[in-house]
């Protein structure tokens, strides 16, 4: 008679021994399989890309509408931005974005951009304030 120890009855191997389960165990604890913590860390970078884009959008449909629906663009602008910063510290060169798009192809210079949206670029540079007051 057999010992029960390594083999069960029959003679054959106990399934939590056998190569599939082995394989798959090992499989499960092989370095490789860090997607589960760089998911998190994708998932805010991805975050903060949507953020960026919506405030370069938003200030891009605001240069170009009413003067009614002006302020509502800019304000989801500032927005998109303040929830960038919350996300990701990568979002600081938002402002600066907007503020060369405002002078390359809606105002023209500089000067213009800041004469006719000073309000807006100090908004959005006042969101520096939460990357301070976090780091």
């Amino acid at each position: 008679m057999e010992s029960s120890g390594a083999r069960s009855r029959g003679g054959k191997i106990p399934r939590l021994l056998s190569s599939p389960f082995s394989a798959a165990l090992l499989w499960t604890l092989h370095p490789l399989q860090t997607e589960s913590v760089t998911y998190i860390v994708q998932r805010a970078e991805s975050l903060m890309g949507l953020f960026y884009l919506l405030t370069v959008y938003c200030f891009i449909r605001g240069a170009g509408a009413d003067s009614r629906r002006h302020r509502l663009w800019f304000a989801l602008c500032v927005a998109a931005c303040l929830l960038g910063m919350a996300t990701k510290e990568v979002m600081a060169s938002a402002p600066l974005i907007v503020l060369l798009y405002d002078r390359i192809f809606v105002a023209g210079s500089f000067r213009e951009a800041w004469r006719q949206r000073w309000g807006l670029h100090v908004a959005l540079a006042a969101t520096w304030l939460l990357l301070v007051v976090w780091w």
